[in-house]
């Protein structure tokens, strides 16, 4: 191995997570696994325009933990750390869950209760 003619572990590997998918899965997936993440970035940053007061503070802080992550696996080894990469995925769903349930036009529960839908698909009465 390469690392090992510089004494270093066989198993050292890339420290970037997006080069170490890209590593693994080819262009491909280290282009679709790019294309997620900046797809969550960019829904989060239009629940940011789109929102305000303390929402807003929360859509912000949901982007900047993001950000965060990867920067901090822009230079450390996270491609095989489980629990980091379980934390940005469910943030990640957390904000696409939140923005498909805002801009969805479904009723809401509360709309459901008003008017005396059933929430079952079943037919009252």
């Amino acid at each position: 191995m390469f690392s090992e003619r510089y004494g270093l572990p066989a198993d050292l590997g890339v420290h970037n997570t997006i080069l170490s998918n890209l590593a693994a899965t080819g262009f491909v997936g280290g282009g679709l696994y790019l294309l997620a993440i900046l797809t969550v970035a960019f829904v989060a940053f239009r629940l940011i325009v789109s929102t305000e007061g303390v929402e807003r503070l929360l859509w912000i802080a949901m982007l900047c933990s993001m950000a965060t992550f990867h920067a901090y696996s822009s230079w450390m080894a996270a491609y095989h750390w489980t629990v980091g990469n379980a934390a940005f995925w469910l943030l990640a769903g957390a904000t696409i869950g939140a923005a498909s349930r805002r801009y969805r036009s479904w009723p809401t529960n509360a709309e459901v209760a008003e008017e005396g839908l059933s929430t079952t698909g079943r037919v009252q009465g």
